[in-house]
């Protein structure tokens, strides 16, 4: 399944929500200072291309492709929790392995280990 973005352009030759990335590239490739931003949703693109682009330039925004059935299905995560991850890159042999406070975002752990 291709996945679908939407690419709002508040300051090129044209503005406005385009579908494709070639039809956004046309408005701003060589534009002086373009200013555009790619969103998943079409609701939430019309809603940055309504407002300002200040408030979604270099913000942190929620996204998500699940339904509001399936968010409340998962519910809020559990701020007093520790989240884990670990990887293998599989060209390099390394393994890399972390664990974060999930409220603060802290590192509690990061630990790299390179194939000698």
């Amino acid at each position: 399944m291709v996945k679908s973005k939407f690419y709002v352009v508040w300051v090129g030759r044209q503005t406005g929500i385009f579908e494709t990335w070639d039809e956004c590239n046309e408005q701003i490739f060589g534009f002086p200072k373009a200013v555009y931003k790619s969103f998943k949703t079409k609701q939430l693109a019309e809603q940055a291309f309504n407002s300002s682009s200040k408030e979604f330039i270099g913000k942190d925004i929620f996204e998500t492709d699940l339904t509001e059935e399936q968010l409340k299905a998962i519910g809020k995560p559990i701020e007093d929790s520790i989240s884990v991850d670990g990887a293998w890159n599989t060209a390099t042999g390394s393994i890399e392995y972390q664990g974060r406070l999930f409220r603060m975002w802290q590192f509690l752990i990061n630990f790299l280990m390179q194939k000698i």
